[in-house]
């Protein structure tokens, strides 16, 4: 992943939950329950995304050098197995990990069109 690209391998292993190397796996003390995310965690992240996304358009677009729209975002807690039955075959993914209270690897998944 040295150019910022994943290769569909690595969308795979992160799927299926395989670490790939130590600058991939969770943080100390950093899990996922299965269970999801309370009601309230839920509602945070769903704000935290809705904050953001309005600085993505402008940056998208200078990358591609065309018009970038983003649907409002919204959160939706699965299973990997049920994520993995959803998603297409052809996608655009990044990759970010975050540290401290929202420690994990967090999969960004685009459409190609």
């Amino acid at each position: 992943m040295s150019d910022g690209s994943i290769s569909q391998a690595e969308i795979d292993a992160l799927l299926s939950g395989v670490e790939m190397g130590a600058g991939d796996s969770p943080a100390a003390g950093a899990s996922f329950s299965g269970g999801g995310l309370s009601s309230a965690q839920s509602e945070l992240l769903q704000s935290f995304c809705q904050a953001n996304v309005g600085s993505f358009c402008p940056s998208l677009e200078s990358l591609t050098g065309k018009t970038v729209s983003i649907s409002p975002p919204r959160v939706e807690i699965s299973s990997k197995e049920e994520f993995s039955r959803v998603i297409p075959d052809m996608l655009v993914a990044t990759v970010i990990d975050f540290e401290g209270e929202f420690a994990g690897d967090h999969l960004f998944l685009m459409a190609p069109e």
